[in-house]
């Protein structure tokens, strides 16, 4: 089952039976005091465990809300170091599909140039 950690406004507002004002309000309060609760324990946000902390770590909600797009997005923030992995392991994929294609072509090039040597006439063949 995938679960989405995106939705409209609209829909997040219709499943709340509110307004989009009203939605997008009762999300940011949800954040906010999900923030506050964890940061007044002292555990940090990004979800890693703190060895400083006494208490244990308490679940936040985590969300970004697009207005001009209209969308809410939920879910912890990356770290950058796993950003540039997943970016980096990308640009390996997109570089090795530009390789192979690179290779299909060089291959067709080569399979045109052996046709079109044997469809010259023997009398030509010595112009060349």
């Amino acid at each position: 089952m995938h679960v989405s950690s995106r939705i409209t406004t609209k829909r997040l507002a219709d499943l709340l039976q509110l307004s989009v004002a009203e939605a997008e309000m009762a999300v940011a309060a949800q954040v906010n005091i999900s923030t506050d609760r964890v940061r007044g324990k002292n555990v940090k946000i990004v979800g890693k465990s703190n060895p400083t902390s006494t208490t244990e770590e308490t679940s936040a909600v985590y969300a970004r809300i697009d207005r001009p797009a209209g969308i809410v997005r939920f879910g912890r923030p990356k770290d950058a170091a796993v950003m540039l992995d997943d970016w980096n392991g990308q640009v390996v994929d997109l570089i090795s599909l530009i390789d192979d294609t690179c290779h299909l072509i060089h291959r067709e090039v080569i399979a045109h140039r052996v046709v079109s040597d044997e469809t010259i006439p023997e009398d030509d063949t010595a112009m060349l």
